[in-house]
């Protein structure tokens, strides 16, 4: 018998003795798409710009933000593009400096 066990969002199968789990992909595909892909998630993307998850999806219909990649009804972001957007923000000066 297969048991379903929750921890931060993510699921692993373990066998009925509570060992180690039979799938492991489910609980490492976060730091895998990190460090193989240079991929974050919106939620980790969220947190980093310190916006709410709702504004990447504003910015995501506008083409505000940046580019974005879809895998099913989920969406990620490479590290790559997202440091392309930013260095394209940089400004020398604000509105108010003469």
């Amino acid at each position: 018998m297969c048991m379903l066990q929750l921890d931060d969002r993510e699921a692993a199968v373990t066998d009925a003795a509570g060992s180690e789990p039979v799938n492991t992909f489910g609980r490492n595909r976060g730091r895998m798409l990190r460090e193989v892909l240079g991929v974050i998630s919106e939620l980790e993307l969220s947190l980093m710009l310190e916006v709410a998850e709702r504004t990447l999806r504003d910015w995501r219909k506008t083409g505000e933000g940046p580019q974005f990649i879809r895998v099913g009804r989920l969406t990620y972001y490479l590290m790559a593009d997202v440091h392309i957007w930013m260095l394209d923000r940089r400004e020398s000066k604000t509105l108010g400096d003469a």
